[in-house]
């Protein structure tokens, strides 16, 4: 008896929602009061088959949400590498002309110098119990990577580096940029992450910029620095620490300009000091993240 009753409210269910389907055509409103999802709960039943459930619950596993957790016993590297970088240069090459991308397929870098000695090969590395080198420049060298490593829109993106300043780090001193300029020699488009007095982060959308500060930097000691953007917000990390977070919602237009480490083409100032293990992501990390590299690169 119960299954006749079941049967009938069912057809009952399916001949008002096929009057009410022709209601729709004329009325959206009709449409949540129509369907499987109505006649299941009207009849106690789930209209719903297994085998959709299962297929959906198959796509939602199969959806990127970003790097898994990495561990943080394998070394430095590795776990740069587990977090998906664009291009990794480590930066210990032993000279010119190219600097290595430890990313397969990632972005060719050149090393530039406007004077001699202006890039000096092989010093001390940032990492801890790691025999891997750096490179240190005297403001006057830097490396050149092509127009690669855009993010364009409110694309987002992380951009992380160890950094050891010397002496006078005080007027816009680059760590990394990809920046466009205009007839004045003022940035216009681009994002850039440079010292001076304090580390900071730029984002700058049609002439106008968001900054994230960072802290001052000590001198002739390394420093782990990530400036990140997630499409709306960007931050400034110093040694595993959020620092600075400010608004930088305007998209960006997706310009021509050439991406560097360690200084431009354009006006200012190249970096004083040693520069090791830069990386580049198409993500904004997140604080465990930046925390987790932070901690690897101290040995901690």
């Amino acid at each position: 008896m119960r299954r006749l009753l079941a049967a009938a409210a069912l057809a009952l269910g399916l001949t008002f929602c096929s009057l009410r389907g022709l209601d729709y055509l004329r009325d959206p409103t009709c449409a949540p009061t129509c369907g499987d999802a109505a006649i299941a709960a009207e009849v106690g039943v789930d209209a719903r088959p297994p085998e959709e459930d299962a297929a959906e619950a198959s796509i939602e596993a199969s959806v990127d949400t970003g790097p898994a957790p990495c561990a943080t016993d394998a070394g430095y590297r590795a776990l740069v590498m587990c977090d998906r970088p664009l291009a990794y240069f480590r930066l210990d090459d032993q000279g010119p002309p190219e600097a290595i991308d430890e990313v397969d397929g990632g972005v060719a870098g050149a090393y530039v110098t406007a004077s001699d000695g202006g890039i000096t090969y092989g010093v001390s590395g940032a990492i801890a119990g790691d025999s891997d080198k750096a490179i240190h420049l005297d403001g006057n060298a830097f490396l050149s990577g092509g127009t690669a490593l855009a993010f364009p829109n409110n694309a987002p993106y992380s951009l992380e580096a160890w950094v050891s300043p010397e002496g006078d780090n005080f007027s816009y001193r680059r760590i990394v940029e990809r920046l466009a300029y205009d007839g004045s020699g003022m940035p216009h488009d681009g994002y850039i992450v440079y010292n001076q007095s304090t580390v900071a982060s730029e984002r700058w959308v049609d002439g106008s910029v968001a900054t994230a500060s960072g802290p001052a930097l000590g001198n002739a000691a390394y420093s782990h620095i990530v400036a990140s953007y997630d499409g709306s917000m960007l931050r400034i990390y110093a040694n595993g620490a959020l620092a600075t977070t400010a608004a930088a919602a305007t998209p960006a237009a997706d310009v021509s300009a050439t991406f560097y480490i360690g200084g431009s083409l354009g006006p200012g100032s190249g970096w004083i000091g040693a520069i090791d293990e830069v990386a580049i992501y198409d993500y904004a990390m997140s604080l465990e993240q930046v925390s987790a590299h932070y901690r690897a690169g101290r040995g901690f």
